[in-house]
């Protein structure tokens, strides 16, 4: 048989459980500001690289849309 809480023991426990659920969705939202800044260093580390392909792309697709003018 369970036993039975008293009103200020369950309104303790529920004070509780949204503290740890607060607690749990602010590490997930540092997680995914985190995962996000790290995509970004990615981004900006890879961009001197592909800037150039970018631009060359981008001259060979001008130099073909001229020709079918």
């Amino acid at each position: 048989m369970a036993k039975q809480l008293s009103a200020w023991d369950q309104h303790k426990l529920d004070q509780e459980q949204r503290m740890f659920d607060r607690e749990a969705e602010r590490a997930q939202a540092e997680h995914e500001r985190r995962e996000y800044e790290a995509s970004m260093r990615r981004r900006i580390a890879i961009q001197p690289y592909s800037a150039p392909l970018l631009e060359k792309w981008r001259d060979i697709r001008d130099n073909l849309w001229k020709r079918f003018d």
